[in-house]
């Protein structure tokens, strides 16, 4: 499911941030059973500042030639070495010269985090009982004794949109694993009654993996054919959401400082202000 398979990536000479991604917010979520809080659609903006030739950035926003051509090389030295700094270069390359800078690569994965806004308002709403539709839903569906994968499929059918492109189906993806992890690691947990420490773990892995769907869709042309790939480099790829796991970690530990019950809003812009923060350091490893 998702991204596991790449494609050539986006190109030249389109804009850094994808047209359809406003259309993606806009489709309808789940069945409609549930009411979700209105997103929080501000856009900061941006500084326009003399773009730097080494950056590859133009003015109107619009990709370069062979943007992500750094990217894929580190990529590869990455998956063929092990070399963590190979990786980080990956990333900082894939951010700063392919997709524009980190605000911008954190805004191509808006629609990511809008989804994990709606996975949290429902969890958190199934905890606190305080939201009617969420506790008709859940009623309904626990009349027919559903198993934990069930369980699993019926949430994230319930807070994404359903229209079958790559990216919904890598966050369909990046859900299952998040919410399949935290069952793994503990066996009792109710995923009706999480601890805040539950749904931040789950954040993390929802994003690390996120984040690790995007690079294999835009620069992993490498993977493709994984049959033919060495197991230590297949190793290597599956440390990338652990890399990208620690740092989203970090992140949002200091981003949650001093907000004990943050709002829906909230946790978006904490998730989207990680993002951001986590592609800077990345793009440190390019200095």
């Amino acid at each position: 499911m998702g991204t596991s398979t790449s494609s050539s990536g986006s190109g030249a000479n389109v804009p850094f941030i994808p047209p359809w991604e406003n259309k993606l917010q806009s489709l309808p979520i789940g069945s409609g059973e549930i009411s979700y809080p209105p997103p929080d659609d501000k856009v900061e903006e941006e500084p326009v500042d003399t773009p730097d030739v080494a950056d590859h950035e133009s003015l109107d926003g619009i990709a370069p030639p062979r943007r992500y051509a750094n990217a894929r090389r580190e990529l590869r030295n990455y998956a063929e070495s092990s070399e963590k700094s190979h990786f980080r270069k990956a990333v900082g390359s894939f951010s700063k010269v392919g997709s524009g800078g980190a605000k911008k690569t954190a805004r191509k994965m808006k629609t990511s985090t809008r989804a994990a806004t709606n996975l949290l308002s429902l969890l958190v709403s199934l905890r606190d009982g305080n939201n009617e539709s969420v506790n008709n839903w859940a009623q309904k569906l626990l009349k027919s004794k559903p198993s934990a994968s069930e369980i699993i499929d019926a949430i994230i059918s319930e807070t994404t949109t359903s229209g079958g492109t790559v990216d919904e189906e890598s966050i369909k993806n990046s859900m299952s694993f998040a919410l399949s992890e935290l069952i793994k690691k503990d066996e009792n947990i109710d995923l009706f009654s999480m601890s805040d420490n539950n749904i931040w773990n789950l954040i993390e892995l929802y994003l690390s993996n996120e984040v690790k769907n995007k690079l294999i869709h835009e620069i992993g042309q490498l993977f493709e054919g994984s049959k033919n790939i060495p197991s230590s480099s297949m190793k290597n790829i599956n440390m990338m959401r652990q890399y990208l796991q620690s740092e989203i970690s970090e992140q949002l530990s200091e981003l949650r400082k001093g907000i004990s019950n943050p709002s829906t809003k909230q946790f978006q812009k904490i998730m989207d202000k990680a993002l951001e923060n986590t592609f800077i350091v990345y793009e440190g490893a390019l200095q």
